[in-house]
């Protein structure tokens, strides 16, 4: 089953879709990075992912 995650800030239409766990955390860490400026704790990033 695949893994989502969808960001929470006001205004922000990314989500991020994929079988592996572990390449949603990269691209969610990624994207905090480089629009939000935030350095995102993996652990914080899995509690948000969900199994679609």
């Amino acid at each position: 089953m695949a893994k989502e995650f969808t960001c929470t800030a006001d205004g922000c239409n990314f989500s991020v879709r994929a079988n592996e766990e572990d390449e949603v955390v990269e691209h969610v860490q990624e994207h905090a990075q480089k629009q939000h400026g935030m350095d995102l704790a993996r652990q914080d990033i899995v509690d948000g992912i969900r199994t679609v």
